[in-house]
């Protein structure tokens, strides 16, 4: 499993796929920080403690991160049909379930580290740039929403990445399933019947963004391993490497 692993770090670090996914995490900084610069009774936005690593965070959860997040995951898995090189995975001694945990693996690791630049550049920016007064005790905070929202968003965009993997070669499908998959939740956001039920709105359950009940955390949590169970039963039953 470990050489697995490693083979699909060397992978990823020559691909344009992770390029373009932190082109993708540029972009979201960018937007806040114009969206930043509005004023309102005499004070940008920028301006407020806190205000764009917040901004980020929800921009980045509802329209960019996810679409990035399936696009790494079932890229990952269907790149190898993509690049023609199932024939020599055929004849290697590795089960297939272990090559797709291996890529799942890797691809949870880039999702997290993509969260994380995300979270190093909104920080840069409200500490550096605007000179924001952020304690040591507030950036961990902060720090750690960011860190769980990844792993939230990546448990509950694994059943998309398991879904689009069956067509193979399509991975770009991806990008605009999780659009709408993960814009549909700002409007489950707003309900607190279906916010921790949702999988993206549950992320922000799951994180601490939003002040929910523990019935509300616990149902969130419940609804991400659903999520992740959801996904392993679908790329288990469609058999996408057929080596067993």
């Amino acid at each position: 499993m470990k050489s697995l692993i490693q083979t699909e770090f060397l992978k990823f670090k020559r691909s344009r796929i992770l390029y373009i996914s932190i082109f993708g995490v540029l972009i979201i900084s960018a937007t806040v920080l114009l969206q930043g610069q509005h004023i309102f009774y005499g004070e940008k936005y920028a301006d407020k403690s806190g205000w764009l690593i917040t901004a980020a965070l929800s921009l980045g959860s509802f329209y960019i991160l996810p679409p990035l997040f399936a696009l790494i995951g079932s890229y990952s898995i269907s790149r190898e049909y993509q690049d023609g090189t199932m024939k020599e995975l055929a004849i290697i001694p590795v089960r297939g379930k272990e090559l797709i945990v291996s890529k799942l693996i890797v691809s949870f690791t880039f999702c997290i580290f993509l969260t994380l630049l995300l979270f190093v550049l909104e920080l840069f920016t409200e500490v550096i740039l605007y000179t924001n007064k952020l304690t040591i005790l507030e950036m961990i905070r902060y720090l750690k929403q960011y860190f769980l929202q990844g792993i939230a968003l990546f448990f509950a965009i694994t059943p998309l990445i398991a879904i689009v993997t069956i067509f193979r070669k399509g991975y770009w499908l991806s990008v605009i399933f999780a659009m709408i998959y993960s814009f549909a939740g700002v409007f489950t956001s707003q309900s607190q019947m279906f916010k921790s039920i949702y999988p993206i709105s549950a992320s922000f359950c799951f994180s601490g963004f939003y002040d929910v009940s523990g019935m509300q955390f616990m149902i969130a949590c419940i609804s991400l391993i659903i999520s992740l169970l959801i996904a392993g039963i679908i790329l288990r039953s469609a058999r996408v490497y057929r080596m067993e």
